[in-house]
Parts: C-alpha cells; structure tokens; sequence
C-alpha cells in the first residue's frame, strides 16, 4: 500500500479548504496560506477563525461578530 496514513494540515485547510479534493483530482496545487497566523491569534474569539487569504470568511466573521 502506498501514501500517507495521516496528514495533519491546519492553516493550509483554513486557507484552502478544497485543497485535499484538489490534491484527489491529481492537481499540483499549493496552499494560499501566507503564515501570518490571524487565523491563530483569532481562535479563541467570538465568530471563530477567519484567514486573511479569505476574504469571504473575513466578511463573515465580521458580520457575526458585529451582529452578537
């Protein structure tokens, strides 16, 4: 049997979440993620993580913290 049994990706899947569907359609694809690690420093605070790469997200997450 060959490939991995675990692949542990944090921030590249908060960046890029169609990534490892990508990866299964046999694309050479990388993620987005450019480490700045907002998606870190937000963890713990109302509305969850948000990535700077996101823009989508970052919308989101400002809407459903300015609406609690």
């Amino acid at each position: 049997r060959e490939g991995f049994d675990l692949v542990a990706m944090g921030r590249a899947l908060i960046a890029d979440p169609t990534l490892p569907a990508r990866w299964a359609r046999g694309e050479d694809a990388r993620s987005t993620c450019s480490h700045c690690n907002r998606c870190i420093a937000e963890m713990d605070r109302p509305g969850g993580v948000a990535c700077s790469e996101q823009p989508a997200q970052l919308a989101r997450r400002a809407a459903e913290v300015a609406a609690s």
